[in-house]
């Protein structure tokens, strides 16, 4: 599968069972489509708690912004969140997913 491949099965996904997002750097703000889920005991990492959510975006969409840093903000479920942790995913070297961790 290629790059192109996975980012098209997530949009796909992210189209079909996610939710709309704003996320926010200074003063550039991007609505897209993501999966946002509250952080199960499995997924717990260090000094993270139950009270915060995992975000999931595909690169579409967000190419104003580029790859998603901590300092940027995000809008979900109508809660203002900070970006805590990202993990950007690539597949032979192209961006296709980022998965952020979230409070607020």
């Amino acid at each position: 599968m290629t790059a192109a491949d996975t980012i098209a099965r997530l949009d796909a996904a992210l189209l079909r069972e996610g939710e709309t997002v704003t996320i926010t750097r200074g003063a550039t703000s991007v609505t897209t489509r993501a999966s946002v889920r509250g952080v199960k005991a499995e997924d717990l990492i260090g000094s993270a708690t139950t009270s915060e959510y995992m975000v999931v975006v595909s690169p579409t969409g967000l190419s104003s912004l580029g790859l998603p840093r901590k300092t940027d903000k995000v809008v979900a479920q109508g809660r203002g969140l900070q970006v805590m942790m990202v993990d950007n995913i690539h597949v032979n070297g192209t961006w296709v997913r980022s998965n952020l961790v979230v409070a607020g």
